[in-house]
C-alpha cells in the first residue's frame, strides 16, 4: 500500500470578503485553492493580497494533510 498526503487549504471566513467567489470554510485541495487566488489575481478585479513566499496567505487560510492509501 501507498500513503500519500494531500495538503488542503481552507480560507478563514474573516478573510472571505478579499477572496470574492471563494468559499470560506471549506477544505479544497491547495492546489485548487491556489489556482483561484491565482485567478483572481490576474483577472484584476479585486486587490488579492500575495504574500512575496506563497499565494496563500497563512494569516487567510488554514492547512492540513489529508492521507489516501492506495493499493500498491
Amino acid at each position: 500500500m501507498t500513503r500519500f498526503k494531500i495538503p488542503q487549504a481552507l480560507l478563514r471566513p474573516d478573510f472571505a470578503v478579499l477572496y470574492p467567489g471563494i468559499a470560506p470554510n471549506e477544505w479544497r485541495p491547495a492546489t485548487v485553492m491556489t489556482d483561484q487566488v491565482l485567478a483572481l489575481r490576474i483577472r484584476g478585479k479585486h486587490q488579492v493580497p500575495l504574500t512575496r513566499e506563497h499565494v496563500l496567505d497563512a494569516a487567510h487560510f488554514e492547512f492540513r494533510d489529508v492521507g489516501l492509501t492506495r493499493a500498491s
